[in-house]
């Protein structure tokens, strides 16, 4: 997007002191702390700490102080852990202590609600309240433990007791009237129930022959809905007239099999369907319960993803689907719904220059547009800050080839893409399909080949190393899919079933084929030998990247020619210009326009000062012009860097301002101790995995830094 200038605010602007962008675990979690909910540590429990050092420091301070108004610099000074922000150590180490080595302590912090410190502000998000783990495969398990998934205030492990509780009253619910019926009720009275249900009146035979006891018969109705004609069936004793005429009628009789299917795929249940008859079938009789499962009501076929056996320790790892329920129903809970504005999408936010019209929004710094997804109405947010809580995983990684479109149905570049397409074909099908070629070496490649095989389908997996690394610090009775193809890629000489690892090649080349056989061409990293091989999908697992198309570097205070309203109306149509809404002509041109933004900030940061003239035409850049990002140039809290551009992929923010964005290698450039962007004008902040924090125990951290700096701010 280019620069806009803003001469005035929109008449339809609304004020908030902090506008959160994304509504995933990082905007969940700074919301409950903005809300007034503020951490506090347990004296009695702190004596037990296992870290002498942070012990003795939470001794020596106020423990009626909440966290946010200590010295978060003092008290995390020394923290190691698995994150480099050193206040995500210092809260992951209260409320998990010593979780790294093993041990299960519990929790040393508690929330208590401060009315009076609450903030004004809005969170922003493009799905339900949960983010990116709405899209993510549901019957993949987590990487980290289930107990390590908790946002403040409302654990994981309480939201599944809660879930298991209503189960069992559900069950209970629905487990009643069948066991009445299949015990016959109490004499005469339970007869004459079943009898008012099925719109049927006992005769005097037929309450004769309820004493009596008959040889087991199978009645089978229009629907081939099996019954039982017994003392002990849903009928009770009938005569042969009142057994014609209740048969005529379709009786559907609903057994304790198909209530545990349907209790399973209601609540995302990880067990199979094998392990849900098998419980079933010992607390009830195994005669009753066969003559009451018809042929024709069996189970659909599960995902390919879910694994049937599944071993204690494996489920210490939550099912995905389970955590984004509870995302979204830890909203509900902590009563954050008037928070959220959920289905709408960011255009643009822009620091509002010195000099422009404030009105009645005098403090205000940032300016947010976007509009409801929903309705297609506009928004403007005006506010002090804006806090980037938008996540990694919004757009994947691509390779730059031909034919690697958005419209090309047979490349995927996610998991639940290429999970879906194989789901599109039967068992038979799907086992006479050409291989599937996956590229990469992460784990969304393991999970892609672990389903792939599993479903009897050739996977040909190209990666770049010989020396795959997939199960460094991940034990592997925990991570038994994992171990498993990781010692595939590690032995290629090794012949294995349905899998062939190439190590250190690449691909070159995509061709469309005929008939569901498409044609792929590998090359050899060193040697530069090349194959070809005949494919029935593509997927490219390499890695996803966050979407900052909506932030914009300076801008100045001018005038525009046009109405407040034209500057959404550009907003909207820049927006639909963007590469998943344009033609396979307009996305080459997009990539063109953004490959020609990075050659400009290359141009003006490294070659003009080393060539000056002949590399100061490039671009249409001015001779001699340097850029203010220069790499050695330290930069402090206080500092705004106003000129370096920035493009959709956040280029100018990061801790190394010449590249894009990537939450692994170059995170946005942020204060340690209030997560504030160092890059941009002062009011922005940045959290979660664009921080580093990439595992969800850390999250709760970033939000402390933040509430705590602009509760300083405000005080």
């Amino acid at each position: 997007m280019k620069d806009i200038n803003i001469r005035s605010i929109p008449a339809n602007a609304v004020y908030k002191n902090v506008v959160i962008i994304g509504n995933g675990p990082s905007g969940l979690a700074l919301s409950y702390m903005l809300a007034g909910n503020w951490p506090y540590w347990k004296p009695d429990k702190i004596t037990k700490h296992p870290d002498e050092l942070l012990r003795a420091r939470l001794n020596y301070a106020d423990s009626n102080k909440s966290l946010v108004v200590q010295d978060l610099e003092a008290l995390a000074e020394g923290l190691e852990g698995r994150s480099t922000n050193p206040v995500s150590l210092l809260l992951d180490s209260l409320e998990h202590p010593c979780a790294d080595l093993g041990m299960e302590l519990p929790s040393m912090l508690e929330y208590k609600a401060n009315p009076n410190t609450q903030v004004d502000h809005i969170v922003l998000g493009k799905g339900p309240p949960g983010g990116s783990w709405h899209r993510m495969d549901p019957n993949l398990r987590t990487l980290s433990l289930a107990a390590w998934m908790s946002l403040p205030g409302y654990s994981f492990g309480d939201w599944e007791i809660e879930q298991h509780q209503k189960q069992e009253s559900q069950l209970k619910l629905t487990q009643k009237p069948l066991d009445h019926r299949i015990n016959g009720g109490d004499g005469d009275s339970g007869l004459r129930k079943q009898a008012i249900m099925n719109n049927t009146t006992p005769c005097e035979k037929c309450l004769e022959l309820r004493t009596k006891p008959k040889p087991q018969e199978q009645i089978e109705d229009s629907n081939n809905l099996c019954l039982v004609n017994n003392n002990e069936s849903e009928m009770g004793a009938l005569c042969c007239k009142c057994t014609k005429e209740t048969a005529q009628k379709p009786t559907i009789l609903v057994s304790q099999c198909e209530k545990a299917l349907a209790e399973e795929q209601t609540i995302d249940d990880d067990t199979n369907l094998i392990e849900s008859v098998n419980s079933v079938e010992t607390s009830t009789d195994d005669s009753l319960l066969k003559a009451t499962i018809p042929v024709t009501r069996l189970p659909p076929r599960r995902n390919l993803s879910l694994k049937r056996q599944v071993s204690k320790e494996v489920q210490t790892r939550a099912l995905v689907s389970r955590v984004a329920k509870y995302y979204e129903d830890y909203v509900k809970k902590v009563n954050l719904e008037k928070y959220f504005l959920n289905d709408t999408l960011v255009t643009m936010i822009a620091p509002i220059p010195d000099g422009c019209p404030m009105g009645k929004f005098k403090a205000s710094r940032w300016i947010v547009y976007g509009f409801n997804k929903a309705t297609s109405k506009t928004f403007c947010f005006v506010c002090k800050n804006v806090v980037l809580a938008s996540g990694a995983s919004d757009l994947p990684n691509r390779l730059g080839l031909r034919n690697e479109d958005y419209n090309v149905s047979w490349v995927k570049h996610e998991l639940p893409q290429l999970e879906s397409a194989l789901e599109a074909f039967n068992d038979r099908e799907r086992t006479q399909l050409k291989p599937v070629l996956v590229v990469g070496a992460g784990l969304s490649a393991a999970d892609a080949v672990t389903i792939c095989r599993s479903s009897d389908i050739p996977v040909i997996h190209v990666f770049r190393s010989r020396s795959a690394g997939l199960d460094k610090m991940l034990p592997e009775n925990v991570y038994p899919e994992y171990h498993e193809v990781h010692r595939m890629m590690k032995d290629p000489s090794q012949t294995y079933e349905n899998y062939m690892p190439l190590p250190e090649h690449r691909i070159c080349d995509l061709v469309n084929g005929k008939d569901g056989i498409h044609h792929v061409t590998v090359e050899h990293i060193t040697t530069g030998e090349q194959k070809t091989f005949e494919v029935s999908f593509c997927a490219i697992l390499i890695g996803s990247r966050p979407d900052l198309r909506f932030t914009i570097p300076a801008i100045k205070c001018a005038s525009l020619k046009g109405s407040p309203t034209s500057i959404i109306d550009s907003l909207n149509e820049k927006l639909e210009k963007s590469p998943e809404h344009l033609s396979i002509f307009g996305r080459k041109i997009s990539w063109f326009k953004n490959i020609c933004a990075k050659c400009k900030h290359l141009n003006i940061c490294d070659w003009s000062r080393r060539n000056g003239a002949e590399y100061g035409r490039i671009c249409n850049h001015v001779q001699g012009k340097v850029c203010d990002c220069n790499k050695s140039q330290t930069v402090s809290p206080e500092t705004e860097v106003k000129t370096c551009p920035v493009d959709g992929s956040g280029l100018g923010l990061g801790v190394d301002p010449s590249k894009p964005i990537d939450c692994k290698s170059n995170q946005i450039a942020v204060d340690k101790y209030t997560y504030q962007v160092l890059r941009a004008p002062k009011g922005l902040y940045a959290m979660g995995p664009l921080v580093g924090d990439n595992f969800v125990r850390f999250i709760p951290g970033g939000a402390l830094a933040i509430t705590t700096a602009l509760h300083k701010e405000n005080d």
